[in-house]
């Protein structure tokens, strides 16, 4: 019986590096040709990747949610990324787009920390939205998130120029960056509730 649990804990062990690996591979060979190849980006999303894959392996074996939000992150600064060069081919040469991303990336894992009350809201929202507006967003999201890949494929393959061509990277910046910014605020949220300081930094800031 041990012999099998083991056998059976060390396939998990490998699909689920295997199945990251791919997935981050996948996603950082897209990020290097939108929307057009870079060396410097390949090599960045090459590392993210590898630490991802790394991350998962670790954290497979000692459940840390550390770990596991290196493994998140590593997604999800993959999409910011796509965002951040899709941003750039509608905006060439502002600083404001990448610098205004980031921030609100840094922000969407602090907030939690920052505003619990407010956070706890938002991810509701975003996981059981309770308004209309959540309810429509949560349905756009279920739409178009699937595409975005597809869609970031396409604009390496088909003729850039004004127009489609400002449309595709509109879309891809649009739709990449919310996730990455809803994403990473929804898994801080997550994680912040389940961490032992969470109360005590709460009841503080309460009384």
């Amino acid at each position: 019986m041990k012999s099998r649990d083991t056998t059976t804990q060390r396939a998990l062990f490998w699909k689920a590096v295997i199945a990251n690996g791919s997935a981050l591979g996948v996603f950082g060979g897209l990020l290097s040709i939108t929307p057009a190849y870079s060396d410097e980006v390949a090599l960045a999303a090459a590392a993210i990747a590898a630490i991802g894959v790394i991350a998962s392996a670790w954290a497979f074996r000692s459940r840390a949610w550390w770990l596991q939000l290196v493994v998140l992150n590593g997604y999800f600064l993959l999409f910011l990324g796509f965002g951040i060069r899709a941003g750039a081919e509608v905006f060439p040469g502002s600083i404001i787009w990448p610098i205004s991303l980031v921030f609100l990336y840094l922000f969407a894992w602090a907030i939690p920390w920052l505003l619990p009350h407010v956070s706890g809201r938002i991810a509701a929202e975003q996981l059981t939205p309770t308004t209309p507006l959540g309810r429509g967003c949560l349905i756009i999201a279920l739409g178009l998130v699937p595409a975005a890949g597809a869609l970031s494929y396409l604009v390496s393959r088909l003729p850039a120029g004004r127009g489609f061509g400002d449309l595709r990277m509109i879309l891809i910046a649009v739709i990449f960056s919310a996730v990455a910014v809803g994403g990473s605020q929804a898994f801080s949220h997550q994680y912040w509730q389940k961490r032992p300081w969470a109360k005590r930094i709460e009841t503080t800031k309460a009384s």
